[in-house]
């Protein structure tokens, strides 16, 4: 209770009325946040209800949509615009197309922090289409969640105290261990809603306010007393040392960014932001063509990857391939970026070579 509190104050919820859960990470969260809407909005009748969400949206919302009974004509699977954000004209556009065709929109789901590109849906204006509308908002803050604690981090999340539901993954930028997700709701009323169940063998245990049975609060009965090593991490480190691993983070990619800015053969595809970056290797003079490029960026990938010097993934954005350097390890040095860069370099002379 007292960690969950904690993470109610963080992202702006109401402690006395808000509730949450720890389960085992953000698909178990983003499952238990949707069934959430499905039940206070649907009552759990699926026919006609349409669900929206940014086609840069994690795939365990494909997943936890599935798992609830959504087909794929109910799912608006949104384009986003040149910064990789929502584009509400596209929401709001969906939301009349299919209030006009007798259909039931009934949920949006928006990203803080997609894991692709580290970007944040426009949730202040999207809680406003939410509210005119009817419909559950639920963010995916899963990724991006943890740049809370720092300032650049709490500007780019204005608007997620709006939400219905977040969706949180400490075992990502809060530096947790597995397994530890967490669901955060405004109303904790609307869990024991839609999970509390008394079968006869169990009525001797009903919770109280005071102290409840967070199996009322989620599918789990058997749980693990995950809230310890989040409470002990913040007691033993104290909540000023995560501010700064954030912050490190946060300057590191934009430090990134810079150095890229500066040199002609690298080409920035989406811009620092929450600590990810994603570039490509692209010398001008060469002229290589759109194949060229993504397979010399794979090589890229794949050596660094050999030496086990640094990791460093591709993704396709824009139909490009890219490099994504994601900067959430506070042990990662300005002097460990000079020397991926540098193997890079080499690597791609290498192959220029062949």
């Amino acid at each position: 209770m007292v960690t969950v509190n904690w993470m109610l104050k963080l992202f702006g919820f109401p402690v006395r009325e808000g509730g949450g859960l720890f389960v085992s990470g953000g698909s178990a969260a983003n499952l238990m946040g949707l069934s959430i809407a499905r039940k206070q909005k649907l009552n759990n009748q699926l026919k006609g209800a349409v669900v929206y969400y940014p086609d840069q949206t994690h795939s365990s919302v494909d997943k936890a949509l599935s798992v609830l009974g959504f087909a794929a004509e109910q799912i608006r699977r949104l384009p986003c615009d040149d910064d990789f954000k929502l584009s509400l004209s596209a929401l709001e556009n969906a939301i009349k197309e299919d209030l006009a065709n007798g259909l039931k929109p009934f949920c949006v789901i928006g990203n803080a922090g997609t894991t692709n590109t580290g970007t944040v849906d426009p949730l202040y204006k999207m809680s406003s289409l939410c509210r005119q509308y009817g419909l559950w908002m639920h963010v995916d803050a899963a990724y991006g969640g943890g740049g809370i604690l720092c300032e650049q981090g709490r500007h780019a999340l204005n608007g997620i105290e709006l939400a219905d539901s977040i969706t949180v993954d400490p075992h990502k930028w809060f530096f947790q261990p597995y397994e530890i997700g967490c669901l955060l709701v405004r109303n904790h009323q609307l869990m024991n809603n839609t999970f509390q169940m008394l079968p006869e063998y169990l009525r001797d245990l009903e919770g109280t306010s005071e102290e409840p049975n967070f199996y009322d609060y989620g599918i789990q009965l058997t749980r693990g007393f995950r809230a310890l090593k989040f409470y002990m991490s913040i007691k033993a480190f104290g909540l000023a040392s995560f501010r700064a691993a954030v912050e490190h983070g946060v300057q590191l990619a934009e430090t990134v960014e810079d150095k890229l800015r500066q040199d002609s053969n690298w080409e920035i595809i989406s811009p620092a932001q929450l600590a990810v970056i994603n570039f490509r290797y692209n010398p001008r003079e060469l002229s290589l063509n759109e194949t060229q490029i993504d397979e010399l960026n794979q090589y890229l990938s794949q050596r660094i990857h050999e030496d086990s010097y640094a990791m460093l993934a591709t993704t396709i954005l824009k139909n490009k391939k890219t490099l994504r350097m994601c900067l959430i390890n506070p042990r990662t040095t300005r002097e460990d970026i000079d020397e991926t860069f540098s193997r890079l370099e080499t690597y791609a002379q290498d192959y220029l070579k062949k």
